[in-house]
């Protein structure tokens, strides 16, 4: 679903219009700039774009309203825009904490302020047997962790919806036997974050 929306969106200004992507987030569309889609950029048999335009009209005939369809966009791109974010060691060799480059767009995307992502990014919130509670600067190597982790329970949240969402419409216009579920693919290509179940160290607050 990442390629297609890359592939899909790149080419329909007033979609990016409408989902406010300018400036820098416009990279999110380029396929192979991204953590989470630079190992399978193209497969010659998949036309990403169609199948994009493909998808959005299923979506609609199913009842997806244009909101929700806006919402859908919205997600997928913050989790592309989380796979943009990359985490520099403290140059001073001092335990401060990392730098974090690039994550303003998954905080747009995400509609949380970047100070709040980033602290989430590169710390971890520990609570202690008495109670109390302290925070751990991470290493660039945690904070990666970290920003992937929060990208999995993201997708894991947002298939669950999707998948009752197109289980619920199906009931109601007799798509199928009764007990018949949706199974929910991505085209043929597997997907680096299909139904994850991690949890987050920090919370994005």
């Amino acid at each position: 679903i990442f390629y297609q929306l890359q592939n899909g969106l790149s080419a329909d200004e007033g979609a990016q219009a409408r989902l406010g992507i300018t400036g820098d987030d416009k990279a999110l569309l380029a396929s192979g700039w991204n953590a989470y889609t630079s190992t399978c950029t193209r497969v010659e048999t998949i036309d990403d774009a169609s199948e994009w335009h493909a998808t959005i009209a299923n979506l609609t005939s199913l009842g997806f309203d244009a909101g929700q369809r806006e919402a859908i966009c919205t997600v997928l791109l913050a989790i592309l825009a989380l796979g943009r974010a990359s985490f520099e060691a403290n140059p001073t060799g001092n335990e401060g904490p990392c730098t974090c480059n690039e994550y303003a767009s998954a905080a747009k995307f995400l509609g949380v302020s970047p100070e709040n992502l980033e602290r989430a990014l590169t710390y971890r919130v520990v609570h202690s047997g008495r109670g109390s509670m302290y925070q751990v600067v991470l290493t660039s190597g945690q904070c990666a962790d970290a920003r992937d982790a929060l990208a999995k329970t993201i997708y894991s949240h947002f298939f669950d919806w999707l998948v009752a969402g197109l289980n619920a419409r199906m009931a109601t216009i007799g798509g199928g036997d009764d007990g018949e579920e949706v199974a929910a693919t991505d085209g043929g290509r597997s997907s680096t974050y299909a139904r994850a179940s991690v949890a987050m160290d920090s919370t994005v607050a």
